[in-house]
């Protein structure tokens, strides 16, 4: 609807938008939302009384904005029905989904404040970002009782803060003619707690996670896993007494459902660097992920001491170990032959560190000289092999832990599923350029 900014003199930034969208993803009465933003901005070495002449470029920034967000299918509040299954030998339909009417945007106050520096002849650059947001009514997929007849609802659960830094560097470290090297890192923080939720209690929510006031929105709710009894091999979980102490029990279904950890890292980011040799070229990418854990679902299938006997199995990880005599300390309960003791149920025996440091992608090439490139008639071209996915340094014991947000939503699954591992890959390729 409007969008303005105003420039004085290079020096001072002022910017506001104000705009009213609508989506099909909400019911008739809750389509339109109203979303503003504004931000102000001053570069400080442009002002007379600075004389640092080894900065080229100091700017403070600050900014506000409301935003909105869709659930990621276009139908998270109509009734859904799935033809999966059979009633007298004929095709059936089932409720998938529950409708809800009610379902809203989900709205994001952001607010941000950052500064970026430039220096020393442009090769050092700077940026810096710190953001304090505040999530209303936030959309998640909520896993329903068997007893309502459907798997699923999207609901507005609650209100969540979030806060968190940004920090992005780089510098030429050489710069000359025929030699040019660049390396550069960001890394980011992020923390958030629901405030609030429906009723102001417990919401479960899908992947195994809860929504509880007070906790990460990234929480694992399960059974807890307190290990292998010594004497007897089995499986322990942890039960929380009305009085708040804690006893164990080898029982499953006795075990207390509780806030176990979380999918959100401690901070993540990367590295990078950028080598050219005269017409020589070397690019490299590493990422990397600390804290955080990720729930290893297939373990559930082909770790389970014996449940599914008829499953290939796991092949153990260094210090694992299996129970196998009194007196035994093992990080595994006793293998029995169609196992019914329940210990691959879900619990926070499947939980592992979900760090980790990968080797994104190496790139080397050589561009043709400019010589060559006239009597060929074009603008540029070049020749290149690349790496891809190459190292991943981590301890779990599935295929990939890179995991990101799921369902196009702003919270992580951290779930691991028995998917197909990210393939290692090399590539040859030629760029023309007419």
């Amino acid at each position: 609807m409007f969008n303005a900014e105003y420039v004085y003199d290079k020096k001072y930034f002022v910017q506001g938008s104000l705009r009213n969208e609508s989506s099909s993803a909400f019911g008739a009465s809750h389509r339109s939302g109203l979303f503003y933003s504004y931000s102000l901005g001053w570069n400080v070495n442009r002002e007379k009384f600075f004389q640092v002449k080894q900065i080229n470029e100091w700017k403070l920034r600050a900014s506000r904005g409301l935003v909105g967000n869709t659930p990621d299918p276009n139908y998270g509040w109509q009734d859904l029905y799935a033809l999966t299954q059979r009633y007298d030998g004929q095709i059936g339909a089932t409720v998938y989904q529950l409708g809800n009417p009610d379902l809203t945007w989900e709205s994001i106050i952001q607010n941000n404040i950052g500064t970026d520096i430039r220096a020393f002849n442009n090769r050092l650059s700077i940026n810096i970002d710190y953001f304090n947001n505040k999530t209303k009514d936030l959309l998640q997929l909520v896993t329903l009782s068997p007893l309502t007849g459907a798997d699923r609802q999207y609901l507005n659960i609650g209100d969540v803060k979030n806060k968190g830094w940004e920090f992005n560097a780089s510098y030429a470290i050489i710069k000359n003619k025929d030699i040019t090297w660049d390396l550069g890192f960001n890394i980011s923080t992020y923390k958030n707690v629901v405030t609030s939720t429906r009723n102001n209690g417990t919401q479960v929510l899908a992947n195994n996670h809860a929504a509880i006031p007070g906790f990460d929105v990234n929480s694992f709710y399960m059974r807890k896993w307190l290990g292998v009894n010594q004497d007897n091999g089995m499986g322990m979980w942890e039960v929380v007494n009305a009085d708040g102490t804690t006893s164990a029990t080898t029982n499953y279904n006795q075990a207390t459902r509780q806030i176990v950890g979380t999918a959100t890292p401690d901070y993540y980011g990367s590295v990078f660097t950028n080598l050219t040799i005269k017409n020589f070229y070397l690019n490299a990418n590493v990422y990397f992920s600390q804290g955080g854990q990720i729930y290893n679902y297939y373990r559930e299938f082909f770790d389970s001491d014996g449940t599914y006997p008829y499953y290939n199995q796991m092949v153990f990880q260094d210090g694992w170990k299996r129970w196998e005599k009194p007196g035994d300390i093992a990080t595994h309960p006793i293998a029995l032959f169609d196992n019914n003791n329940l210990t691959n149920n879900t619990s926070s025996r499947y939980l592992e560190d979900a760090s980790y440091v990968k080797l994104r992608s190496v790139r080397m090439g050589y561009n043709l000289p400019s010589s060559l490139i006239e009597k060929l008639g074009i603008k540029s071209a070049s020749i290149y092999i690349m790496g891809e996915n190459l190292l991943t340094i981590t301890k779990f014991s599935g295929v990939d832990p890179e995991i990101g947000p799921a369902d196009g939503q702003t919270t992580y699954s951290g779930g691991a599923g028995a998917i197909y591992p990210i393939p290692r890959r090399y590539s040859l390729g030629l760029n023309f350029s007419f």
